[in-house]
């Protein structure tokens, strides 16, 4: 079982602000992202991630979408738990 470190926490805060920093596709951006902070994990476990992590950070692009504390939490929470089910 993975611990998530404060690195991890910090970076799944602020990957909904990467995020729109980024352009592309949702799903390219995404996968950027995952890939950029947890590369080190294999590409199927990274898609798990990706895949979570999509339709929250998808909704940004939406033009009167604004990031909030709940959305940076959100962001958090999801990698967290993901990592605590890595072996």
């Amino acid at each position: 079982m993975a611990t998530i470190t404060t690195q991890d926490r910090a970076a799944a805060q602020r990957l909904p602000d990467e995020f729109l920093e980024l352009s592309g596709s949702a799903v390219t951006r995404v996968v950027e992202l995952v890939t950029r902070h947890w590369g080190a994990y294999g590409e199927k476990k990274r898609a798990q991630l990706a895949e979570a992590l999509f339709p929250i950070l998808e909704r940004q692009m939406q033009p009167e979408t604004r990031i909030t504390d709940e959305t940076r939490d959100l962001c958090e929470g999801l990698v967290a738990a993901w990592i605590f089910r890595q072996p």
